[in-house]
């Protein structure tokens, strides 16, 4: 599986992170999830995943991850639940991490902190669109 098999993944990502009122009506279900715009994405994704030589079953539920990752993805970035916020979230953690309670994530924080949404979604596109290739041909 290579970067034609992430595409499908990452233009719903990028046209949902545009548009986040869609994900959050979608999982509240105050929208309606089968339109045809949705059933053509779903298809699409299918479609790239079939094409990349996943079996129905492994493409079926491939897709259920990934769309779960994309709506995560929008839900806590940016465009999503971060702008609805008082304060910024990476402020909450360095006011409330502390090394004696939490010792692993105030190891991590930096690193968190220091890598964009965009880039990070990609990164997981990645190594999910990998595993899949492992797992499922």
């Amino acid at each position: 599986m290579g970067r034609a098999a992430a595409r499908p993944g990452l233009n719903a990502f990028e046209t949902l992170n545009r548009h986040p009122a869609v994900v959050r009506a979608l999982t509240a279900e105050q929208a309606n999830p089968l339109s045809e715009g949705a059933v053509r994405l779903m298809d699409a994704i299918l479609g790239t995943l079939l094409d990349a030589g996943l079996d129905d079953h492994h493409a079926a539920r491939g897709y259920r991850s990934l769309i779960g990752m994309v709506f995560g993805a929008v839900l806590v970035g940016a465009g999503g639940l971060a702008a609805e916020r008082e304060e910024p979230a990476v402020e909450w953690f360095r006011r409330t991490v502390t090394p004696q309670r939490h010792p692993n994530l105030h190891r991590v924080m930096p690193a968190l902190a220091g890598t964009d949404c965009v880039q990070d979604f990609r990164y997981q596109l990645d190594l999910f669109v990998r595993g899949l290739g492992q797992s499922g041909s």
